[in-house]
This record gives C-alpha cells, structure tokens and sequence, in this order.
C-alpha cells in the first residue's frame, strides 16, 4: 500500500535530516522511517517525526524513529519553525530520548539559519583505544552514553570511497 507522506528533508551540520509532518501512529515509525532513508528512496542518515507538544512551554515534539534524542534533528525542526514564523528567536521542543525540554536559539543570516540547542547530560563518557594495523580508524573510540541511547565517536583519517 502506497501512501502520501509530507516531509522536508535538511541538513543540519551536514547531517542529512528528513522530518515528516505528517502524522503517524509511533508504532509506524520505524517502518516508515527505514524505507524514506534508504538509497533508492529519499536517503538521509536520520528521521524525525513532528507532532504537537504535551508540555504547554514547548513548540512542537519531536519523535525520532528509534526513540533516541538526536541535536540535528532538534535543530533541523527549530530552524523549519522559524523559517516559518519569523518572529521566533527561541524554539523550546519535547524530543524522544530525554525528558528534558530542549531549548534552541536560531539566528537567520542571509542564507542560512544559525543555531545553538542545550543537548541532554549524558550519564557517561569514556574514551578506549583500539589498535588495528592499516585501519582508516583512528585508535580512540569515544562513547557518550545516554538514558535511552548511546553515542559511538569515531575519528576517521579519511574516507576512500568502495566500490562493490
């Protein structure tokens, strides 16, 4: 079954970022959310769900597909809302991985919006080192762990592009 989803795809931080406006049950979107990120679909690395806030001091909520928090998203939704009413300088937003409501300054400049969000406190942060001869990876993995989620940092050289 086909069905019609209005969405807008950004990119914050060159983070590709689609946020469907559409409503949906959340045990949809999941399912929704593997297929308009796929390759041969809309293709983004995230995707968020816009919904109406349950707290009366936030603008909108935002449901990632897997329940996590994701600060791109945050800040892809809060320039979207300001593109859309000017007027705004400050967005506050309910998000899935915290129950901290999410507080984002955006800036438009003449091209561009910049913005500024407070992020969750992580409940942990550790650092180890791996040694792997002739890996494109650097040797220290950072992990930022979360409630709900947890946050893998890789640092990477350089890319080289596969072919399959």
């Amino acid at each position: 079954m086909k069905q019609e989803v209005e969405f807008i795809k950004l990119s914050p931080t060159k983070n590709m970022t689609i946020l469907v406006k559409t409503e949906y049950a959340t045990d949809k979107h999941t399912h929704i959310a593997a297929k308009m990120m796929s390759y041969d679909h809309v293709h983004a690395e995230q995707v968020g769900f816009i919904q109406k806030a349950t707290n009366d001091k936030a603008l909108a909520k935002l449901c990632m597909a897997g329940g996590e928090f994701c600060g791109n998203a945050c800040m892809a939704l809060a320039c979207l809302l300001v593109s859309e009413q000017p007027h705004l300088e400050e967005v506050i937003l309910e998000t899935t991985g915290t129950e901290e409501l999410v507080r984002c300054r955006v800036e438009k400049n003449l091209h561009h919006y910049k913005c500024q969000i407070n992020m969750p406190t992580p409940i942990k942060i550790w650092q180890t080192s791996v040694e792997r001869a002739n890996s494109d990876i650097d040797d220290a993995i950072i992990f930022v762990q979360y409630e709900q989620f947890l946050h893998v940092v890789l640092k990477v050289k350089y890319f080289t592009r596969r072919v399959d």
